[in-house]
């Protein structure tokens, strides 16, 4: 089985709860991986306050086939309050309650109990971290790497990997006339109407010919990031430059590359526009 841990937050907890889920997701996805079922569940931390207001932006959605998404709460004043070791608590909580909401017919009594185990392991070693000062929630401190002299180069990664290749803008979450919604920082008077990210990633799963599989989006940290998986990434590039080129995204994308073969932070390097900056998810 695959496992994907996500979030859906209110604005003032997002970035935390996203940097806390993807904490997790790095420990839990290699056990995942082991047990015996033939689907990705995704599974969702939802950390909410209707006064403070909350948006499926600050979520990463995925959006390949065969998955399953299971959602579980926790109450927003009780993640307020708590303390970094206690966060761990209340997420690891929220996991394992969405452990108990999956189906039988999707993942064994056994399965069920090896995740929950894991899920326990996760929540240890993230507080043992923190009780010594080391803990390092994933995205608190991305690596900055150099960026391609060329996109040529980006095919010198294992061809045979699926390499993740990211989109980016600079965006925040403002309010437009139809709710809250995604502005991005391109420069241009449209920018200020809000962009549909489900229709954009539509747009680049309907062109590409077998090249990638779109992976959806996430928003945070003033950054608006799509993903997207491929086997053949000099191609893959190539196709999206020249979307950039044609006018057919929006301005202002920024393209990177990714090697997805290890858990640990990962490395991308911007392949374009090539003025050699570092490139950040976060």
């Amino acid at each position: 089985m695959d496992l994907i841990v996500s979030s859906a937050s209110s604005i003032d907890v997002g970035l935390e709860v996203g940097r806390m889920g993807m904490s997790f997701s790095d420990r839990l996805t290699p056990y995942a991986a082991k047990i015996d079922a033939n689907v990705t569940f995704v599974f969702f931390a939802s950390v909410t306050d209707p006064n403070v207001g909350s948006t499926p932006e600050t979520t990463s959605f995925n959006r390949r086939d065969k998955s399953l998404y299971v959602w579980a709460n926790i109450d927003h004043g009780m993640w307020k309050a708590a303390a970094s070791k206690a966060k761990i608590g209340l997420f690891s909580e929220c996991l394992l309650r969405c452990v108990d909401l999956i189906d039988d017919k999707h993942l064994s009594t056994q399965g069920k109990a090896e995740l929950s185990e894991q899920i326990r392991s996760a929540q240890t070693q993230l507080m043992n971290e923190a009780g010594d000062g080391s803990a390092q929630l994933r995205g608190a401190s991305l690596k900055q790497s150099s960026s391609f002299a060329s996109v040529v180069e980006s095919a010198t990664i294992d061809d045979e990997a699926e390499i993740q290749v990211v989109l980016q803008w600079q965006a925040t979450l403002e309010k437009t006339a139809s709710g809250l919604g995604v502005v991005l920082h391109t420069g241009q008077r449209e920018s200020a109407l809000g962009v549909d990210l489900s229709s954009l990633e539509d747009f680049l799963e309907s062109q590409s010919n077998g090249l990638y599989v779109v992976d959806g989006h996430d928003v945070g940290g003033g950054k608006v990031n799509i993903f997207l998986y491929t086997t053949d990434v000099a191609a893959a590039v190539k196709m999206l430059v020249d979307f950039a080129g044609q006018g057919s995204l929006p301005s202002g994308v920024r393209i990177a590359v990714g090697d997805t073969s290890n858990n640990d932070d990962r490395a991308y390097r911007q392949v374009y526009p090539d003025d050699g900056a570092a490139f950040e998810i976060l």
